[in-house]
């Protein structure tokens, strides 16, 4: 089953964590919960690739923007984590499930 990361468009101006983002559609890296990089780090034992549920911002609709395969992830302090991204796939799909308001992954 997929594991699928929710982060906000990189123009809304309503940023609950800091992310990286090469350009609007392939994400670099996230600062984040110890839940997500739980599941980051058993995607990256797996060599499994994530998707990217990048949620609708202004004119931008809500989209599965990127496939990427986990690079690293490291405890910046002891409840947020950086996880960095590699082989990022340009995707334009629409997502499976619509997430809960602040939640920030699920798996289908």
């Amino acid at each position: 089953m997929p594991l699928y990361i929710v982060v906000h468009h990189r123009g809304d101006p309503n940023q609950p964590w800091v992310n990286s983002w090469l350009d609007d559609h392939r994400l670099e890296a996230i600062q984040t919960t110890t839940q997500v990089a739980d599941l980051c780090k058993d995607a990256l034992a797996q060599d499994k690739s994530v998707f990217v549920h990048r949620c609708a911002s202004g004119s931008n609709a809500l989209t599965i923007c990127c496939s990427l395969k986990v690079d690293a992830v490291n405890q910046i302090v002891s409840s947020t984590w950086l996880v960095k991204f590699k082989d990022q796939k340009p995707l334009n799909l629409l997502p499976p499930v619509q997430p809960a308001r602040g939640q920030n992954s699920y798996v289908v």
